[in-house]
């Protein structure tokens, strides 16, 4: 059971329009107003700021480092689900998903995917996973032994490890593509330098047309994909509150920031949510 403790909310003010909530009361209560005026119509776009209240570590905040965590919750999302139209994640861990939420938009992918690089076929990345065990025993005892602790390798920022300067690759065996026979898998993500499929933008873009408000739940937005969703619903003149623990580049878009961790919030809502529904019965 996880208990939340109120604490003072001090939103970011960044505009001359914006409202100005004086305590934590009035911020859990025109926050619950705002998910009530766009039931059904609200689009949500999370960030790393979600997962890392949900114990998967980031790589732009202060720790700055992925850690091995196979144990990690999600922090729950579906006492929204009736206020949600579509949630757009520029998360790649299934996070979501492993919540339950439904109509989700993966900006950058997802890593429990691999796909084709020649033909596209895609199978699941456990399923790949198994595969390459078998065809090379070595590294998954290798593998067993960094989770087993007893081999610590540095992990980079980006999650990859460094592993010891005499490792050889040269015996390492990967299949071709089940579909075509020729092609190799790769990840199903998108790469720092990589650019994200023409038919997701327009699906994200349809998105952002189709609500009424988007709230970005920890994210700093500094990924373009990412922004310009934002900056189309300004032009549009929708609403836009973002909750996210230091600046990020949407601020001046805002209608309300709020700057606090989205673990500590989004519970407060839902449980004052879960109130006004109740007394209504």
């Amino acid at each position: 059971m996880r208990i939340f403790v109120p604490i003072k909310i001090v939103p970011t003010i960044v505009n001359s329009n914006a409202i100005k909530p004086s305590s934590n009361i009035e911020v859990i209560q025109r926050m619950s107003n705002f998910f009530k005026a766009n039931n059904g119509k609200l689009l949500i776009l999370t960030g790393a700021g979600v997962s890392t209240d949900s114990g998967i570590p980031d790589y732009r905040g202060p720790q700055g480092t992925y850690v091995i965590n196979k144990n990690y919750k999600p922090i729950f999302y579906h006492e929204f689900a009736g206020y949600i139209q579509n949630i757009v994640t520029q998360n790649v861990d299934g996070l979501h998903q492993k919540a339950g939420t439904k109509n989700i938009l993966e900006l950058h992918g997802t890593l429990h995917e691999v796909h084709c690089m020649q033909c596209g076929h895609i199978q699941k990345r456990s399923n790949y996973q198994d595969i390459l065990n078998e065809l090379n025993p070595e590294w998954k005892e290798f593998l067993n032994q960094i989770e087993s602790f007893k081999i610590k390798p540095k992990v980079r920022p980006d999650g990859d490890v460094d592993l010891p300067s005499n490792t050889s690759y040269e015996t390492f065996r990967y299949p071709s593509c089940d579909q075509c026979k020729k092609g190799i898998y790769k990840p199903s993500i998108i790469f720092f330098g990589e650019n994200i499929k023409s038919s997701v933008k327009l699906i994200a873009s349809d998105m952002v047309k189709d609500c009424s408000a988007i709230m970005v739940v920890g994210s700093s937005l500094v990924t373009y994909s990412a922004f310009r969703l934002i900056k189309s619903a300004h032009d549009s003149g929708k609403n836009i509150v973002i909750i996210n623990s230091g600046e990020t580049r949407g601020d001046n878009l805002a209608w309300l920031k709020i700057e606090m961790l989205c673990g500590d919030i989004l519970p407060l809502i839902s449980q004052q949510i879960t109130e006004l529904i109740d007394f209504q019965k």
